[in-house]
């Protein structure tokens, strides 16, 4: 029944068609209030009311425009009839918007703009017509009548050209431009659609962001009571809110464009300033740029191009502190310099900088601080001045090449040798060899280390004495066979077609995977006879890993208790709040469950606290063996020796810590009620072991590193 408005009955009161009606009438105001909370008060299409030869209509007459209607369904609580909400059946034909149709109301009117939209309209359906009987005047007679029992509503497709913000009761469906023979020569969407951040209406707009009329700055004054999200009144508006800051975010072309802003990128090319071979150059007072581009994805165009900038301007190149200049991308169109329709860069302040008119499209290019400029994707100031690399601080190399790429004369760059006399790194096209064969020279933009060719060296060698049994990084193979050996020896396995070789040290385990296997030579002596020639893996773990705390730690479990193994649960068969270590549990508190010589120790969670009418019920929790955890984690049952876990509460454990005690062996730990597993106390020190892991599945700690404390409060 109705909300806002109830029928006042009173005993012994007639009730007659007018009381009926008022119930009709206040449930219809009540979808009504709905509809504006959902809309704003703004007729919205939620799916449907399409057109159906949209593809192929321009250039016909009007009266073969189609509108599929079955299943559409619209949101209008400015409709001539009361109820805002309709569905139109699911069964009923397409719309052909003719004056023949009766569902149609208006006429296209040649060589204009019409207005196509649809109203809501209650009439007496003939469908549910039926014998009722009608009592007369005469006392006590009646007499019969063949009439609708139902007034059903249905939508009424309006044509003119009128607007249809002069006509609120219309909801907008199409604007159609026709010529002077009803001949369609544009149609536009201008359904307002419910999720879509598409506006409708008189003026349809592929991106209608939302406006903030409360602002986006922090509330003060009386603007605090509206001021950002505070100024969101309906579903509708949220929907635009908030696909707006997702596309500010995303950077899209729309809101739902598959984008990212990360991938926008600002390039720096060529021709640069001759002042200081950059794209940008600062004099103190002026800014000047050129050579600027934008690069973006997923979207119509893919290029921004900047319009240089070379000479003062005042209003736009003197950026005093703070101040920026900016561009707003537009991702519909490419623009290019060649094309002349290069973006134009402006100047703003960065506290007042606001956005584009297309959400998320406004792009900072440069800003000024501290008498400095940054520019977009670079980390140092412009005209930075860099001091020589040395070999105590950072730097740079100074080289023969100006700013425009050209390089005067070929240099040799690197230290002598003291036996051949000769340089043993080139640059800069020249390579020197100490074999003291014929220089070969290379093409300018070349570096080699080597001849490069059979003349000379063929391998570089990187090693630690004149034994040869340093390292070496070995030839390049051929373009499909690049490889790098790290060897014993001297040898130069020229047919080598791995990407990489660790000889002796590594295996190959499959394609480009390499791992420690199959190991006969160990750093340290092995601890048991059998260890040479066998199969063994090195690895390094901690002492101690850490569980996420518990609350409580349960040290006896009375008979009351039965396990299901299956689901790893633990019920307490008594309707009572379970209490250990003193004190009682809630729902989501984790258990350490070590009673000695329990099948059933390990960790666990409350899913029921146990009362007067319910039982306790523990379940082993997920990062400690609990169902499901070889598939959340990726691996099986997580607990194994040295397993540990800090304890927040309780009379007896609050501040105290307990260990897992287990063999020292992979999958020692079986949670399936057949093995005893025994927790202890210790403490946070924490150390870290390298292992030697045998074929057998046992492991043995070959060394233990620094201890290291974890904090437990």
């Amino acid at each position: 029944m109705a909300v806002n408005r109830q029928l006042n009955l009173l005993g012994q009161q007639r009730i007659d068609v007018p009381h009926i009606r008022s119930l009709e009438s206040a449930v219809c105001y009540d979808f009504d209030a709905v509809a504006l909370m959902v809309t704003g008060g703004l007729p919205c299409v939620v799916n449907g009311f399409d057109v159906g030869n949209y593809n192929t209509v321009v250039g016909t007459l009007a009266t073969n425009l189609i509108i599929n209607t079955a299943n559409s369904r619209i949101i209008h609580p400015l409709a001539s009839d009361s109820g805002s909400f309709f569905q139109v059946p699911a069964n009923r034909a397409a719309e052909t918007i003719t004056t023949n149709n009766p569902r149609i109301k208006g006429a296209w009117a040649a060589g204009t703009v019409n207005y196509v939209g649809v109203d809501l309209l209650r009439t007496a359906d003939a469908t549910t017509a039926t014998t009722v009987r009608f009592v007369t005047t005469n006392p006590d007679t009646e007499t019969s009548k063949y009439v609708p029992l139902a007034r059903t509503m249905d939508y009424v497709i309006t044509i003119s050209t009128v607007p249809f913000s002069v006509t609120p009761s219309i909801c907008p469906l199409l604007i159609v431009t026709t010529d002077t023979t009803n001949t369609i020569t544009a149609i536009t969407d201008a359904r307002n659609l419910l999720f879509s951040n598409f506006s409708g209406g008189d003026s349809p707009s592929l991106n209608n962001p939302f406006g903030w009329p409360g602002g986006r700055g922090k509330p003060t004054g009386f603007t605090a009571l509206t001021a950002g999200d505070k100024s969101i009144k309906s579903l509708n508006q949220f929907v635009s809110a908030v696909s707006t800051r997702f596309q500010e975010l995303g950077g899209g072309e729309f809101w739902y464009s598959l984008t990212a802003d990360r991938n926008v990128r600002m390039t720096q090319g060529g021709p640069f300033f001759t002042s200081n071979g950059e794209s940008f150059e600062w004099d103190g007072t002026n800014l000047h740029w050129k050579s600027i581009k934008f690069v973006f994805d997923n979207s119509t165009s893919w290029l921004n191009e900047v319009a240089d900038q070379t000479v003062d301007s005042a209003g736009l190149t003197d950026l005093a502190e703070g101040e920026c200049i900016y561009v707003d991308l537009d991702r519909s169109s490419n623009h290019t310099v060649a094309g002349s329709n290069s973006l134009v860069a402006q100047k703003a302040i960065l506290a007042t900088l606001g956005g584009s008119a297309v959400p998320g499209q406004r792009w900072v290019i440069a800003n000024r601080l501290n008498n400095q400029i940054f520019v977009k994707d670079q980390s140092y100031p412009v005209g930075s001045a860099f001091s020589l690399a040395t070999i105590s601080h950072a730097g740079v190399i100074r080289t023969t090449i100006n700013a425009n790429g050209t390089i005067s004369d070929p240099v040799a760059v690197g230290l002598a040798d003291s036996i051949s006399g000769n340089y043993t790194a080139t640059c800069g096209g020249v390579s020197h060899n100490n074999d003291l064969g014929i220089s070969t020279l290379l093409s300018a933009a070349d570096i080699i280390i080597g001849r490069g060719n059979s003349a000379g060296d063929q391998n570089v060698i990187i090693k630690t004495d004149t034994s040869g049994t340093g390292t070496t990084i070995n030839g390049q193979g051929d373009i499909n066979h690049p490889y790098l050996t790290v060897k014993k020896g001297t040898g130069f396995n020229t047919t080598n077609s791995t990407i990489l070789s660790l000889d002796g040290v590594c295996n190959l385990e499959g394609t480009r995977a390499w791992s420690l296997n199959t190991i006969n030579v160990m750093p340290l002596a092995p601890v048991l006879g059998d260890a040479i020639g066998s199969t063994v893996k090195y690895f390094c773990k901690q002492t101690k890993t850490w569980k996420q705390d518990v609350q409580y730690v349960a040290t006896t479990l009375d008979g009351n208790w039965s396990y299901n193994s299956s689901n790893q649960i633990l019920t307490h068969a008594v309707n009572v709040n379970y209490s250990p270590d003193g004190v009682g549990v809630v729902l989501g508190d984790r258990i350490l469950v070590d009673a000695p010589g329990s099948y059933w120790n390990g960790i666990y969670v409350v899913v029921s606290a146990g009362d007067g009418s319910h039982y306790t019920v523990l379940q082993r929790t997920v990062d400690a063996g609990g169902p499901a955890s070889a598939t959340l984690l990726g691996w099986g049952y997580d607990l194994f020796d040295g397993s540990a876990v800090y304890v927040q509460s309780g009379s007896s454990y609050s501040g105290k810590s307990f260990v897992l005690i287990a063999e020292q062996k992979a999958g020692s730990v079986v949670l399936d009620g057949t093995q005893i597993n025994t927790w202890g106390l210790t403490d946070g020190v924490t150390a870290d072991q390298w292992c030697v892991m045998w074929s057998s599945g046992d492991y043995t700690v070959i060394a233990t590193g620094p201890d290291y404390t974890v904090s437990l409060s």
